[in-house]
């Protein structure tokens, strides 16, 4: 799809700002500080698919009264959006930071706006992560993950036994509440906001994939964060937290739908990471697949996912879990 960077910047009124390349993600888009007479704003530009769902759902978190960016500018392409722009705490680089210890307060603040969350109602129009489109999610390991080099046959007979033994997992799993999820509620796309009030101190970044998913799914994505190496305890401590600031809800059975769904994000971040590598030359996140897999077995110790452990330890030898890209 056609876009002119330049003219859209001149019609929102950024001609001349300053141009910096910020940090990408595992998709498509790129971001862009600008600079101009000592304002700031982030330019995201989307070539592959349309801001559409980021406004929709910009638009819905703002009126329940958390901090997204706001929407300075857009253009008619559907491709360029002009951001009110966070600052550099992202919640990534806090914990990092071996002369900070702060982040306990951070985290705390996000379970919270994730118990919060959970209690409201999901916009009509958007998808549910339902049985079909797990398996369907699910399917990538076999196609990118470590099983993908051998003969089709080979990998279409994998593939059905692989899908049909987890739709069992998934019919068999507890059914907990779901809210809006937005997929990606890691140390990444959390900014730190200290001069906001309560859960608007931390600032949202990506949310376009929004669905309607089990309340357990978002927590999986903060404490069982691929960038991060929590501790066991810290994680159980903000799971306990989580627990008993949430109302009616059975502990077991979301503990149950925890380690599935853990399992399932973490195996295909597996397949993800593996086709950034191979079909957009993208090989740093190769460098995160140990902490992953060690986040799949922690999951995998969970009973109602001992038919994937076995199917796991049939099919994938524990050598060739940990896949070196070479060029």
């Amino acid at each position: 799809m056609h876009y002119d960077i330049l003219p859209f910047l001149d019609a929102a009124g950024w001609s001349g700002a300053e141009r910096e390349v910020l940090a990408g993600d595992g998709s498509g888009r790129t971001y862009e500080r600008l600079k101009l007479n000592n304002k700031c704003a982030v330019l995201m530009i989307s070539p592959n698919e349309s801001t559409k769902s980021f406004i929709c759902i910009a638009n819905y978190l703002n009126e329940l009264g958390y901090s997204v960016p706001s929407i300075y500018a857009n253009d008619s392409s559907g491709n360029l959006l002009l951001l009110e722009d966070f600052g550099n705490k992202r919640l990534l680089e806090i914990v990092e930071d071996s002369e900070t210890n702060n982040h306990q307060i951070i985290y705390e603040t996000a379970i919270d706006l994730l118990v919060d969350l959970g209690y409201q109602l999901p916009p009509a129009e958007l998808g549910t992560m339902d049985n079909k489109y797990l398996e369907a999610e699910i399917g990538l390991f076999i196609e990118w993950g470590p099983l993908s080099t051998g003969g089709r046959r080979e990998i279409s007979q994998l593939l059905e036994s692989w899908i049909k033994m987890w739709g069992t997992v998934y019919k068999n799993a507890p059914i907990i509440p779901c809210s809006l999820s937005l997929r990606d509620f890691h140390s990444g796309n959390l900014m730190w906001l200290p001069d906001r009030d309560k859960i608007r101190k931390l600032g949202l970044l990506d949310f376009q994939d929004a669905i309607v998913a089990p309340i357990s799914y978002d927590l999986v994505s903060l404490l069982q964060d691929v960038r991060l190496e929590l501790t066991v305890n810290f994680q159980k401590e903000m799971i306990s937290r989580f627990l008993n600031r949430s109302v009616n809800l059975n502990k077991r059975d979301f503990l149950a739908s925890y380690a599935i769904l853990g399992a399932h994000r973490n195996l295909r971040i597996v397949a993800v990471f593996m086709r950034l590598a191979i079909m957009s030359g993208k090989t740093d996140y190769l460098k995160f697949l140990p902490r992953v897999w060690k986040l799949i077995d922690i999951n995998l110790e969970h009973p109602a996912l001992k038919p994937v452990k076995t199917w796991l330890d049939n099919n994938l030898l524990r050598e060739r879990r940990i896949v070196i890209w070479h060029e």
